[in-house]
């Protein structure tokens, strides 16, 4: 968080999403943020990015769950589209983001939770596998990293 009590945050549709979808998704974030002061402060629309480079971007998962980082990482990085994302910042950004974009895993007596998943849960994911969520957005825990690691790739300026 800077000075003015902004935070920033990475944000992008995965790599599985075709892109007029994703391009959906962004629109409808940025709706969704209109009603607070949010800036932009980057967009891309890029090529999807390698094994290594996934598997480096999500390594906090391996430890705990290395049968989904390993499925998540592949099932990414053989994905035929790119990334559109944006770095985003505004006050409470993070938290604001994640809301929209709903629970990482969807219960389905849950008619809020259902809703939400209808358009950026958990797309078109029968096995409900909480690696198939539409989108990412970074966390306090992992921005530094996320930003590192998009910048390296060319695919940010380094905001953090």
């Amino acid at each position: 968080m800077n000075k003015t009590g902004k935070e920033k945050t990475l944000f992008f549709v995965k790599p599985y999403i075709e892109p007029q979808k994703a391009a959906e998704i962004i629109g409808y974030m940025n709706y969704m943020l209109t009603e607070s002061k949010f800036s932009i402060l980057g967009s891309f629309d890029v090529d999807n990015l390698s094994l290594s480079v996934w598997k480096e971007f999500y390594s906090q998962i391996r430890p705990e769950y290395p049968d989904v980082f390993e499925k998540m990482t592949k099932s990414f990085a053989s994905s035929e589209y790119g990334l559109i994302g944006e770095v985003i910042e505004g006050k409470n950004i993070m938290t604001r983001v994640r809301y929209i974009l709903g629970p990482r895993i969807i219960e389905d007596t849950d008619p809020v939770q259902i809703r939400s998943a209808q358009k950026y849960g958990l797309y078109n994911n029968p096995e409900k596998e909480s690696y198939k969520t539409v989108a990412h957005a970074s966390t306090e825990d992992s921005l530094k990293k996320d930003f590192r690691i998009f910048a390296r790739e060319g695919i940010i300026s380094c905001f953090a």
